[in-house]
């Protein structure tokens, strides 16, 4: 399958394990190791930040410089990033084979919509499913931490669907504040109503370290209070 496309794209560490996950439920004559893993590892691969990159290092193992130089993230680790990396490579060297992006079901437009405008190919398809938790839906305000005890709360999100699955449930939100993992979190929480923009804060990058600076920044606010 690996000569039918010129790489990978990776949206986020789900979509690798995923895949590993296919790969090693299907794989019952090791063809992955002793053949299937060489038709991809010397391949380009994109991936939109460095948690998804790890993933990619150990599910391809990838030993050589010469192959670890073929895989690209993205600066920004969001998808209109990466899509800006994705269209550089193509401008050092053509994209004439389909990238093969694997991704969840609710995944955006935001990527697809970029490479389409740049006629670069690609061909998606779904590694796995979003579903609302159970365990959320049964004590909402237990799962989310929240205390009516609390004179402030904060709530992360690192995804829109959390956005959509969690905040519905939610009840007595105008003092919380909210941090968004990265833009397209940011915009599904600036899209309800309820929600000042004022009160909506999100990570420079998507890493612990980001999220880590946004909340020292709201807690301090906090205690000058």
């Amino acid at each position: 399958i690996g000569v039918h496309y010129k790489g990978l794209i990776f949206t986020s560490p789900r979509c690798v394990q995923s895949l590993k996950k296919a790969v090693e439920s299907c794989d019952r004559e090791s063809q992955w190791e002793s053949y299937l893993k060489g038709c991809w590892i010397d391949k380009r691969m994109f991936c939109v930040g460095p948690s998804t990159f790890s993933e990619v290092l150990n599910f391809f193992s990838h030993s050589t410089s010469q192959q670890k130089d073929k895989i690209f993230v993205s600066q920004q680790g969001n998808s209109a990033s990466l899509g800006q990396t994705i269209m550089t490579e193509a401008l050092h060297q053509s994209i004439s084979l389909p990238l093969l992006y694997p991704c969840g079901n609710l995944k955006t437009d935001t990527l697809g919509s970029l490479l389409q405008e740049k006629n670069i190919p690609f061909k998606t398809f779904v590694v796995y499913k979003t579903v609302k938790s159970e365990e959320l839906e049964r004590n909402p305000e237990a799962s989310a931490a929240a205390s009516p005890h609390m004179e402030s709360n904060i709530y992360v999100f690192f995804s829109p669907s959390g956005v959509t699955f969690a905040l519905p449930l939610l009840k007595d939100l105008e003092s919380v504040k909210f941090i968004a993992i990265g833009p397209t979190t940011r915009a599904a929480l600036e899209n309800i109503p309820s929600i000042s923009k004022e009160n909506i804060y999100q990570c420079e990058t998507p890493t612990p370290e980001a999220l880590l600076t946004v909340l020292r920044t709201l807690v301090g606010k906090q205690d000058e209070k």
